[in-house]
Order: structure tokens, then sequence, then C-alpha cells
């Protein structure tokens, strides 16, 4: 996003952020654009100005969960996560159907539960 405005910056971060909800609740590969342009207000030309595809969109969201997760932990489990997830990013850029990258994606969720789980259990 190097060189952008403000207002693009903020239009990219939008997009990710309601996409990443459009895409749980409703999958990647259901429908069109239309109803996450319609909930952004934006037009499809907008959505193609800042992504090139919904892969890119999924791609831009896990680097940001990659990127929170480098920065909260540092543990031998993430580096393994955040590898995962690198993984996943690159599923994402490349591959034609979003649905692998989806299932990808569902399996990390599972393990970060589970480490979360696991850490707070060990917590008490």
């Amino acid at each position: 996003m190097h060189g952008l405005s403000d207002h693009n910056v903020q239009t990219h971060q939008r997009i990710v952020k309601e996409a990443s909800v459009h895409f749980r609740r409703d999958g990647i590969d259901t429908g069109g654009l239309q109803p996450l342009m319609k909930a952004l207000n934006l037009t499809h030309g907008g959505f193609y100005t800042h992504f090139k595809s919904k892969g890119a969109v999924l791609g831009a969201r896990l680097q940001q969960v990659e990127t929170a997760l480098r920065i909260e932990n540092d543990d031998e489990q993430s580096v393994v996560l955040m590898s995962t997830l690198a993984g996943a990013r690159a599923l994402a850029r490349s591959v034609e159907s979003a649905q692998l990258a989806t299932r990808l994606l569902n399996g990390v969720r599972a393990s970060l539960k589970k480490q979360i789980s696991a850490g707070e259990k060990a917590g008490q």
C-alpha cells in the first residue's frame, strides 16, 4: 500500500475487513462481489483498484493474521502456525478455487483455538 493516499489505505482496509466477515459467513465461492460491494457502498471497479481477485483479499487478511501472531507470540508453535498461514496466503494468491484456501484457513483457525485453549488451561 506504499504510495496510496490515506483514503485509499482506508478503503483497502475496509475491503479486507468486510470481505473477511463476508467470506466467513457466506464462503468465498458463493456468489459474486455484489453483496460485498453493496455492504461497502463501492463499485466493482473500486474493488479491482485494490485487489485482483477474491483470493488476493484472502491473502491480505492472512497477512494481517500472520503479522498479529508474530507481534503477540514468539514461541515455537506460533512459528509453525505463521508458516502455515504464509503457505495459505501463497495458496490464496495462486489457487483457482478459493475453497481449498478456505479449508486450509479453517484448519489453521482450529489449530489456533486449540493452542489458545491449551494455553488458558496451562495458565489456570
